[in-house]
């Protein structure tokens, strides 16, 4: 591996361990990324963003092994994440993992702040009724996956909340740029730390993937064959229903 490449990986690291937001490409949209798993950090994203408190964040997985460990799956989402992840497909899923700085199993648990201001005094994500759901996936960008395989990332568009989604560090605001530069410093080590294991890619390859498809099942315990479309992005519909029949 480059060593500027290395060094960058522990930049990212590091600044992650310690509750920075970062600013990087996914194999989607340009993002900003933190540990899902700490408060501050995924409150520092809702501030960055202006976005509102009541809604949840997507989180990105290493594997769906580690998936598994938060979120329930039915027997479809399972099949569909199994044929669709690594991949732009976002499923919404029950959280299964204790919250509010909780473990289970001495693991940590997810942020109270990813799933929306719900209940921030319940101490399982099981006492709510409907249950707590979050988007979830498993990126296709070797990078992200190696930075969440301790944790769980939170990643959503690098955007104020309302404004256009954005595909590289230059179509930042420039309000949202100027409070990142006292965030972290790793901004602009994003066609470095992509290139160093795609050499071939270009900017203009990198930048237009669109959004993820994000689908939901109808009943989140029981396995079913209705599908519930979120949004329209990468992955088409026909494809994922396809899998299922």
């Amino acid at each position: 591996m480059h060593l500027e490449y290395t060094k960058s990986i522990h930049a990212l690291e590091t600044g992650l361990k310690a509750g920075r937001v970062l600013c990087l490409a996914t194999d989607t949209l340009y993002g900003l990324i933190a540990d899902a798993t700490n408060d501050s950090a995924v409150s520092k994203i809702l501030s960055l963003k202006m976005r509102n408190q009541n809604k949840g964040l997507p989180i990105f997985f290493t594997s769906k092994k580690q998936a598994e460990k938060f979120l329930d799956f039915n027997q479809n989402a399972s099949v569909i994440a199994s044929r669709f992840w690594p991949g732009a497909l976002s499923i919404i899923l029950p959280i299964k993992a204790l919250i509010n700085g909780g473990k289970e199993g001495g693991k940590k648990a997810l942020s109270k702040f990813v799933y929306g201001n719900r209940d921030n005094n319940a101490k399982s994500a099981s006492n709510l009724t409907p249950p707590i759901t979050v988007a979830a996936r498993i990126p296709d960008n070797i990078l992200i996956r190696y930075l969440s395989k301790h944790t769980p990332l939170v990643a959503t568009s690098a955007n104020l909340s309302g404004r256009e989604n954005i595909t590289s560090y230059e179509e930042l605001d420039q309000q949202l740029a100027d409070q990142l530069k006292n965030e972290t410093t790793v901004c602009n080590e994003r066609i470095l730390c992509y290139k160093a294991k795609n050499p071939a890619a270009t900017d203009e390859a990198i930048e237009r993937i669109s959004q993820s498809t994000i689908i939901s099942f109808s009943n989140a315990t029981n396995p079913t064959n209705t599908i519930c479309i979120h949004r329209l992005g990468h992955v088409p519909i026909k494809n994922i229903c396809d899998t299922l029949t």
